[in-house]
């Protein structure tokens, strides 16, 4: 259980309502915002608001029952900060007991105040228009389409006479502006499978007691989802001594149960960078973690920090008159070894994240999949289809293509030798448009066709011990909410990802920041924009036009061109 969660058991099923009421919201302005569209979570160190103590009126003698459901809605806001007890004032029966209110939190729009409406049987529903719901875990889903929340509220008097609700349905119902205060974005970090890097897990957490939030998602393992992906080291039965971590003079402080001695010592490290970074990177006046057992040090010495975003290199490549080039101060120079093939259709390089030593690969027409050598200033065809996808290059210098037709497959290949069949059951019969392995090597972005849209999935790599990836899961997380038709895709940060895209089918198309577990904002538009790329952070992302210049973001709200002559922008990933 979460600390601060709610320890109250069950109660008996619901008589509300949740009813989805259609309306147009566009991804729009936010004042005082240098960009486009709702406040992001992409940074959570940056972008999260301070804590605020919020206080509500507890119900008084004699209040209406359209009083009682007001002021109740009015304290749930407030729960954050005093455990929902003023809001369990206001119910009655075995309401009291058994409200859930961390069970589900719905936003609603800071524009309008829920709306009560008596029904016939005496009973209140209370309406708004939903701008995201967060679940019990922390998942964050925004909505974009103007659904709408009716909340239904049974009341009845108690032994005093007094009016109480004595039925509702679990959760809260906050405002934009206060979830803002009382909850934040944050990544839980888990090791990779290799366990030379860690894999960010965004969620949202109450700001009070922040830190031991973080701790005990982290003990409790990743999402479903990501599951696959990565380690949990964290013995099962592990628990913090303390109900909360502290947090003095810089440094948190983390007081674990024996249990945790079970681990290997291995995993004790593990836990510990694990720990560490999550902390770290969502607390920003947190500069040091200590993670003890029943009081003493649980490893004699801080262990290695590990990398949350692989990336060492900001070279990029492009495709200038049919060869392979890499672009220095605005100067194309040649890449030797890739001479162009007879077709003279060179597109779509891609280089290893970690090691720009490994030679560029690249697509031959949509047909075959080519690796370029300078030392031995020679080509070689990796893989050869009928219609290849854009190759990706993971950490481990695995290159990712397959079919767009969507067989269900992806194949991944070594340059020097090695083949691998990757499982993506769940794409079958969905044509794809797009694919980019995470920096980390543990997740994919893929853009699809599905059901009449196109969408971005990111799933879990699913990997054997020597990193061969074998399967990208069964339950990807969709993303980009709003985003109605997708043409590629690239990643800027742990959890942010670069989208060159459009929400209206007749706009023209324009850059967006997707969240991961988080909102989806827009860049400056930027006409005629077919290809996108992107390295560390948001001021790293590249726009090709239709022209052939490339353009690269500049300050918060503008971009600057870098070279002309140019297609297919190429970060390494």
């Amino acid at each position: 259980m979460i600390p601060g969660g709610d320890h109250r058991t069950p109660r008996r099923p619901l008589r509300a309502v949740l009813t989805l009421l259609l309306a147009a919201l566009v991804l729009a302005g936010c004042g005082g915002l240098p960009e486009s569209g709702p406040v992001t979570a992409a940074d959570p160190r940056t972008s999260r608001s301070p804590f605020t103590t919020l206080t509500a009126n507890p119900p008084r003698e004699g209040a209406t029952p359209e009083e009682i459901v007001r002021g109740f809605l009015d304290a749930s806001q407030t729960g954050f900060g005093d455990e929902f007890a003023t809001a369990r004032q206001f119910l009655g029966g075995t309401a009291e007991d058994t409200w859930q209110p961390r069970a589900q939190t719905r936003v609603y729009q800071n524009t309008e105040n829920p709306a009560l409406v008596v029904d016939d049987n005496g009973s209140i529903t209370a309406e708004s228009t939903l701008s995201a719901t967060i679940d019990s875990e922390g998942h964050y889903e925004q909505n974009v389409d103007g659904q709408g929340v009716t909340l239904e509220f049974d009341l009845a008097r108690n032994d005093d006479g007094e009016w109480r609700i004595i039925n509702l349905e679990d959760g809260v119902l906050v405002s934009e502006s206060t979830l803002g205060s009382q909850m934040a974005p944050a990544a839980v970090y888990f090791p990779s499978v290799d366990g030379g890097a860690l894999v960010a897990d965004q969620r949202y957490f109450p700001q009070q007691n922040l830190a031991s939030w973080l701790v005990q998602a982290a003990i409790e393992g990743p999402s479903a989802w990501l599951e696959p992906a990565v380690l949990s080291p964290a013995p099962a039965l592990t628990r913090t001594l303390a109900r909360s971590v502290t947090v003095a003079s810089g440094v948190a402080t983390i007081d674990l149960n024996e249990a945790v001695l079970d681990a290997s010592s291995l995993e004790r490290t593990q836990l510990v960078q694990q720990l560490r970074r999550t902390i770290m990177d969502a607390i920003p006046e947190v500069t040091d973690v200590d993670v003890l057992v029943g009081g003493s040090d649980l490893l004699s010495s801080d262990p290695a920090d590990l990398p949350t975003y692989p990336f060492e290199s900001q070279d990029l490549f492009a495709v200038a008159d049919g060869e392979l080039v890499q672009l220095d101060g605005g100067i194309s120079i040649r890449v030797e070894g890739a001479f162009a093939p007879v077709s003279g259709a060179v597109s779509s390089p891609a280089v290893a994240p970690t090691d720009t030593s490994e030679p560029p690969v690249y697509l031959d027409g949509p047909t075959r999949l080519m690796s370029a050598s300078s030392e031995t200033r020679s080509t070689r065809v990796l893989a050869t289809g009928e219609d290849l996808l854009a190759p990706s290059v993971d950490r481990y210098g695995w290159v990712w293509t397959g079919e767009r037709a969507g067989t269900g497959e992806l194949e991944a290949v070594l340059p020097n030798g090695g083949t691998s069949t990757v499982d993506a059951s769940w794409l079958e019969g969905t044509p794809a448009r797009s694919i980019r392995v995470s920096r980390e090597g543990a997740r994919i972005a893929v853009v699809h066709e599905t059901a009449g849209s196109v969408v971005i999935d990111v799933a879990a790599v699913q990997r054997s011990a020597d990193g061969t990836p074998r399967s990208i899961g069964t339950t990807p997380v969709r993303v980009g909410a709003g985003l109605n038709d997708i043409f590629d895709v690239a990643w800027i940060g742990p959890t942010t990802l670069a989208v060159l895209g459009r929400a209206d089918i007749d706009t023209a198309p324009r850059v967006y920041l997707v969240t991961i577990g988080g909102e989806t904002t827009s860049l400056a538009p930027l006409a005629d924009a077919v290809s996108i790329t992107a390295g560390r952070g948001r001021n790293s992302v590249v726009v090709g036009t239709s022209d052939g210049v490339l353009h690269e973001r500049q300050g918060t709200n503008s971009w600057r061109s870098i070279g002309s002559g140019l297609t297919d922008p190429a970060y390494p990933g």
